[in-house]
């Protein structure tokens, strides 16, 4: 297992929680910590946690003495402290506070409601030494809070205090006792002998009885250490030990896979399984009921989207927990087949149909496992889920192109043509809109349905299938622009892009004559701002002609809008031919109407997917991968691809800097299809964009964000977001690496990096350079692939040596 030497200028992350492949971790209850040596009020090497905002926060840490000499701020230390192992529950540090003395220190977490750690102390030196360690707690105030103090349970001198319905107890082993510093603190005195050691135990536990605290604290103290820290390696051997040439990424490739696999949570009373959350840091993990179920943010359940991508993260090195996953959803389908978007561990639901990649995940958890009982298992109502999407509710005009429901559904809602929360958007209804993400998502999720059957004795249903992923990939396509370079999002009805006008805008009731005609016909966005409350009498009418040249009316009254703080919008239902005239009543003076035709050639990252989706023929992925995704003037920013190319006219105006930002799970998929189209070195450029940009923020934040500035490296939105953890399955398809077990892979050797690779898995060592790979099986058997193309190489059992004979 790797050892690594990562100071406070690396990119680390050091958030540690209940690792859920252990133990049953408690959703309600749940407390983090964060270990550091940097940047608190209190100089030390600190473990600190708020118990989920019980409390301001909980800082432990230690102090040592030796020769008359107290030294408890790093900055003091002799050599300076250095991260030497970390996983989702356990990190080391390692640090020498005097010239005579090296201290090793060990920081678990056990289970949702404890910590504990252990000080190792080396005499350097040829003499006997007499040293000491103390450890304080220092607990600000909170809610219901009494600060660490002196306790004694049944003899033995504890740390005491409570913050909310807990109470914290911290314990030392070795007869400590308290002993008079600037805060709460017990302390152990040993005299180490010659080049000896000493060793140190202590607990914290916070359960909502304080004897049970100290119980559990008691049970904890007395864990066989090193049996444990075997354990914890052992199931770590899934983890993928990477080596480049460049120390900052195998550090965050590292910290990726352990902020990974710290996502999971549970099983809980309404799921039998462990699931995601977005975040889980000192913050989080308290809920006031029981089950959770109070939960709202980034506990209150996970997107579809998010979930997809944060599981093909996790594949690797979990395939596991990625079948718990996919369990956990299908356990909310409905009569017509429909999952939800976002189910909660705590039995919360969204509401909105789940995105529609599920399917596409089952598959990828197939290739990374060749578990075919696993897809027979869920492909029933992976297909029902699929054929969902294309009944009226959701394929509104059932021309087998459906349309989203809402634009929160479709994971990135802050695309300028459908967004209606900001001043830079339209507010364009979506689900008068054909997107192209979404077709694209049903392709692919269709494509993997087929793949499936032909496994699972389902073949029957294929053509069917095949019939709709025919039909989306050619109403893409048609949606295809020579002239940008790119795909366009149409209107539902006339199936058809077009750019935008103003038609007119009026502060207060107004009566326009018009006369305009509209080619080709669109639908009109109504744009209200002012207060809603003084809106709530609008009527809007609308004379104008259809197809057929009729005249007709449309009237549209305020509880067709859509509100959001000062602005309301709505979209009209019918197709409009020629516009005669449009009034306005029911407002004030100081509201605005705009009326418009809507702009559907406004471009986002999501007309980019077809990319992924794998129908382009080569040449016109060439001119969407060279003109339009590396152009440096449109997605192709400092940091990775931006949510909207920089020609976009609302790309400065961003405030919240949604536009001007980079998501991680539209880079990956995007990334994945240029390597899947030949664009293997490009999307390697694109992969040490997103290297550098996450590099710099863990150096400088220590954790991962929701998304990240486009120009700038810099987080956006909630840190410690799993789903800003780097793409690692982009970087495996980039390297052309995928396990399957430890006597089979997959590998295309030619990756484009600047040095060579190296990964061990479970006991397999595969060394890619730019030219071949080198397998090394666990029993010592080496492999060497050269040549283009990917192929499967597996190692076949050796035949049995033949039975002894006389002559032998």
């Amino acid at each position: 297992m790797k050892t690594w030497s990562l100071g406070e200028n690396d990119p680390i992350c050091l958030t540690l929680s209940a690792d859920a492949r252990f133990v049953q971790t408690d959703y309600s209850n749940d407390q983090i910590w964060e270990l550091g040596w940097w940047g608190t009020e209190v100089p030390a090497i600190w473990l600190q946690s708020s118990y989920g905002r019980r409390t301001q926060s909980i800082h432990i840490f230690p102090a040592f003495t030796y020769g008359g000499v107290t030294r408890q701020d790093p900055q003091t230390f002799v050599e300076p402290v250095t991260l030497r192992r970390i996983w989702p529950n356990l990190a080391v540090l390692a640090f020498t506070p005097f010239e005579e003395l090296r201290v090793r220190a060990e920081y678990f977490i056990p289970d949702s409601l404890a910590v504990m750690g252990r000080f190792t102390l080396d005499n350097l030196t040829a003499l006997p030494q007499v040293v000491n360690l103390r450890l304080s707690a220092y607990l600000q105030p909170g809610e219901q809070a009494n600060p660490m103090g002196l306790a004694e349970f049944n003899g033995v001198s504890t740390l005491s205090g409570q913050a909310g319905n807990i109470y914290p107890v911290v314990m030392l082993s070795g007869d400590a006792r308290k002993v008079p510093a600037a805060y709460p603190s017990l302390q152990v005195a040993a005299t180490i002998a010659p080049g000896g050691s000493k060793t140190w135990v202590w607990v914290h536990t916070a359960a909502v009885e304080q004897e049970r605290s100290f119980e559990r604290g008691r049970e904890l103290i007395q864990i066989p250490w090193e049996s444990t820290l075997s354990r914890i390696e052992m199931v770590n051997a899934n983890m993928l030990s990477i080596e480049t040439g460049d120390p900052d990424w195998d550090a965050i490739l590292w910290m990726t896979q352990k902020e990974l696999l710290r996502g999971f949570v549970g099983p809980t009373v309404h799921n039998s399984r462990p699931g995601l959350v977005n975040r889980r840091g000192i913050d989080d993990g308290y809920a006031r009921s029981k089950d959770g179920k109070d939960y709202t943010g980034p506990w209150g359940g996970i997107s579809t989207a998010a979930t997809v991508y944060l599981a093909r993260q996790v594949l690797p090195i979990a395939p596991d927990l990625v079948k718990d996953l996919l369990r956990n959803i299908l356990r909310t389908q409905n009569s017509a087949g429909e999952l939800d978007w976002a189910p909660g561990l705590g039995g919360q639901r969204a509401g909105y149909q789940a995105l529609p990649l599920l399917a596409t995940l089952a598959w990828d958890y197939y290739l990374w496992t060749e578990d075919e009982g696993f897809l027979a298992e869920v492909f029933p109502g992976l297909f029902s889920f699929y054929e969902s999407w294309f009944i009226k509710l959701h394929d509104r005009d059932e021309d087998g192109f459906p349309e989203w429901d809402h634009v929160i559904q479709s994971d990135l809602e802050s695309r300028p043509i459908f967004n209606r929360f900001y001043p830079w958007a339209q507010g364009f209804n979506v689900a008068q809109a054909e997107a192209v993400d979404l077709a694209v998502y049903l392709y692919r999720e269709g494509q993997a349905l087929i793949a499936m059957a032909q496994l699972v004795d389902r073949e029957a249903i294929t053509a069917l299938i095949q019939e709709r992923v025919v039909e989306l990939a050619r109403r893409v396509e048609d949606t295809w622009s020579e002239k940008r370079s790119t795909f366009q999002h149409v209107d539902r009805d006339s199936h058809r892009s077009h750019t935008g006008l103003q038609l007119l805008k009026r502060r207060g009731k107004s009566k326009s004559k018009l006369d305009r005609d509209i080619e080709p016909p669109s639908k009109l966005l109504l744009r209200l701002k002012g207060d809603p409350e003084k809106g709530k009498k609008l009527k809007v009418t609308i004379v104008s002609e259809g197809a057929r040249k009729r005249q007709r009316t449309e009237t549209i009254t305020y509880r067709k809008f859509q509100s959001f703080w000062d602005w309301s919008t709505c979209t009209t239902e019918k197709l409009n031919h020629h516009v005669k005239k449009i009034s306005v009543e029911g407002i004030d003076e100081k509201m605005t109407m705009e009326i418009v035709i809507p702009d559907l050639e406004r471009e986002d990252i999501s007309l980019l997917l077809p990319l992924w989706a794998g129908w382009m023929d080569a040449a016109r992925a060439r001119s969407l991968v060279q003109d339009t995704v590396m152009n440096p003037d449109a997605y192709w920013r400092q940091s990775g691809l931006s949510v909207v190319p920089a020609t976009d006219k609302a790309y400065a105006e961003d405030d919240r800097e949604d536009l001007r930002s980079v998501r991680m799970s539209y880079n990956s998929l995007i990334g994945i299809g240029m390597v899947e189209h030949g664009f293997r070195t490009e999307a390697g450029q694109l992969f040490q964009k997103l290297m550098l940009l996450v590099g710099n923020v863990l150096k400088r934040d220590k954790q991962f964000f929701e998304r990240y500035h486009a120009d700038e490296s810099r987080g956006l939105g909630m840190g410690g977001n799993f789903q800003g953890s780097i793409p690692l399955d982009l970087f495996l398809a980039i390297l052309g690496v995928r396990f399957i077990s430890p006597t089979k892979l997959w590998v295309s050797p030619g990756h484009p990096f600047p040095w060579p690779v190296k990964i061990e898995w479970q006991g397999v060592s595969v060394s890619c350079e730019q030219s071949r790979v080198q397998i090394q099986f666990p029993d010592g058997q080496r492999v060497i692939v050269e040549g283009e193309g990917g192929r499967f190489i597996e190692q076949l059992d050796a035949p049995a040596d033949p039975p002894a004979t006389p002559e032998k």
